[in-house]
């Protein structure tokens, strides 16, 4: 997995005012497709797409990983998935 690709590169604010709560809502929304695209990319790396639990390991390994970062979320789920009955 790239992490790299799950990167966010708007800008949060413009320095502009007028512009901020565009840019700001353009910044969250990217910031959505994104975790929908890491989600959905762990699924399909682990297997689990079709899983009746998968949405539980997910936020399991997010609970675990104290908000440090997709990489870490990945590693616990993959520690996890085991636990799964495949």
């Amino acid at each position: 997995m790239h992490f790299s690709s799950y990167i966010n590169s708007l800008p949060y604010i413009t320095g502009d005012r007028s512009l901020d709560a565009v840019t700001k809502k353009a910044y969250r929304a990217e910031n959505a497709r994104i975790s929908a695209k890491f989600k959905h990319d762990l699924f399909e790396d682990l297997g689990i797409s079709d899983h009746p639990k998968r949405e539980r390991l997910f936020e399991l390994a997010q609970e675990h990983s104290g908000g440090t970062g997709r990489e870490c979320v990945y590693n616990i789920a993959v520690d996890l998935v085991d636990l799964m009955d495949l």
